[in-house]
């Protein structure tokens, strides 16, 4: 029952991202199934853009401010959050590097498997594959593994880049 009044918030918050000028392009995802888990995707080319986007934030204190009151909304929606700082394993990976935001479902495995691969700095593994479908989607997880999961693109959740929305504008239109 509250998976609509979080999904309330998140809407604000992207708007308040987009108007208060958030520094990053992000990109959110729901599970398909229960138990629920919102995953959220920041890409970086580089240690010194990630600190450019930090110090962006710094200096952004309206947005700072107006985020950490929705956030404080939330507190009782939802689990804290998890975070993991990844880098890309080419040498692991079966396919390319993934296009973020390209594909409406997103399969997830947390173990090295046939996709794009990406490892943390604690060593924890994890495999993303874009699907156009849902049964794409469902037949990905199927290769992938037990400890995967489908999601789906949140559009109004998320801060697209315009290279995504170029790559898909479809799956960027309901924003």
């Amino acid at each position: 029952g509250r998976e609509t009044r979080y999904g309330e918030l998140e809407e604000r918050m992207a708007e308040m991202c987009q108007r208060l000028e958030c520094p990053n392009s992000y990109l959110a995802l729901e599970s398909v199934d229960a138990p629920k888990e919102v995953w959220w995707f920041v890409g970086y080319a580089t240690a010194a853009e990630v600190e450019r986007v930090r110090q962006a934030y710094e200096k952004n204190p309206a947005l700072l401010a107006a985020l950490t009151d929705l956030a404080a909304l939330k507190k009782d929606l939802a689990d804290a959050p998890v975070e993991h700082m990844t880098k890309h394993r080419a040498d692991l990976s079966v396919v390319g590097p993934w296009l973020i935001g390209s594909q409406p479902f997103i399969v997830i495995a947390t173990q090295a498997a046939a996709g794009a691969v990406f490892e943390s700095a604690e060593r924890a593994m994890f495999t993303v594959v874009s699907a156009g479908s849902l049964d794409e989607a469902d037949a990905a997880a199927t290769t992938l593994g037990p400890s995967t999961r489908v999601f789906r693109v949140r559009p109004s959740w998320s801060r697209p880049e315009d290279q995504w929305v170029a790559v898909n504008p479809e799956l960027w239109q309901s924003r």
